[in-house]
């Protein structure tokens, strides 16, 4: 299922019954993000369905407004928003506002921000990666994916989210009685 428009901005994701035990809430499944016509990640992972709906469905209702970040250009206010979500000094607490991608998205070295200025979105997206020998992604030369939309989209997708849940949690509730 497809909830957006995956040339704009679209959670992506459906069921995958073989990875789902027969008491299961039959919640895991494919799981991924689009962004003009990008999808992040690019390949197959396993997610709980449920729980990153969920998460992007509250993110897009709780956008930060940041008129710097909003008009830097998107490589720097892409790493500047990691840099806010994942702090590299640990006595300073880490600012998840800014964070898009839900757990199993970033699992995957993919990460999708969102902030936005007045009633216009920006949601930036990229893969990273990681080297593990400093512990941190690696930025130089990265692909950054940027989307600008609405507050009328973003609460369009909200909406189909919401939908979408409650008949997922029924559909759960249903299968374990």
């Amino acid at each position: 299922m497809i909830i957006g428009d995956p040339y704009k901005f679209a959670v992506m994701f459906d069921e995958v019954k073989s990875w789902n035990y027969e008491s299961d809430c039959h919640e895991n499944g494919h799981v991924a993000l689009c962004l003009d016509g990008k999808m992040f990640p690019n390949h197959i992972v396993n997610g709980i369905i449920s729980t990153s709906l969920s998460h992007v469905a509250e993110k897009l209702q709780n956008i930060p407004e940041d008129a710097e970040l909003f008009s830097m250009d998107s490589a720097a206010a892409f790493e500047r928003m990691y840099d806010l979500v994942y702090l590299y000094e640990p006595d300073f607490e880490n600012d998840y506002r800014f964070e898009l991608s839900p757990e199993i998205v970033s699992d995957a070295e993919c990460f999708a921000f969102v902030v936005k200025c007045g009633s216009e979105v920006r949601i930036l997206g990229s893969k990273l990666e990681y080297d593990r020998e400093n512990s941190r992604h690696i930025f130089d030369g990265i692909e950054v994916t940027e989307i600008r939309l609405g507050d009328s989209e973003i609460s369009d997708v909200v909406k189909q989210i919401k939908e979408y849940l409650p008949t997922a949690y029924e559909w759960c509730r249903r299968g374990n009685e």
